[in-house]
């Protein structure tokens, strides 16, 4: 997966700066692809300027913390969506977007909302 993504760049800054058709990726399992920091720390903030997208799909912050230690935020911030569907069992996970949404942790209880009408709004 690394050298697809560096080919991709030296592509662009080889023509232009800027790939011919712009290219999409779907990182899936994210944090199990084993992707350098180093290259994600220079990769994310370039990258639109290229062409080059990417969506990060992981299924909980666990699994970037467990990876890339330290530098499991700049993912977070470096993306311009993010997207919870929940999940169990993941207290950093649910306390990360509880605290973006400024919300209380604890304020609806997962069954609840497991089961909650189509018209209501959180």
């Amino acid at each position: 997966m690394e050298q697809s993504v560096l080919t991709l760049f030296d592509f662009a800054d080889n023509n232009g700066g800027r790939l011919p058709v712009s290219v999409r990726l779907y990182l899936d399992e994210f944090a199990n692809i084993g992707l350098s920091s180093r290259l994600l720390l220079q990769m994310l903030p370039c990258s639109r300027s290229r062409g080059i997208s990417a969506a990060f799909l992981v299924q909980s912050i666990e699994q970037l913390k467990r990876m890339y230690k330290d530098n499991w935020n700049v993912f977070m911030c470096q993306c311009d969506v993010l997207l919870y569907l929940g999940g169990c069992g993941c207290g950093d996970t649910h306390a990360f977007f509880s605290k973006l949404c400024d919300s209380p942790r604890s304020s609806i209880a997962e069954e609840e909302l497991r089961y909650m009408p189509m018209d209501k709004v959180v």
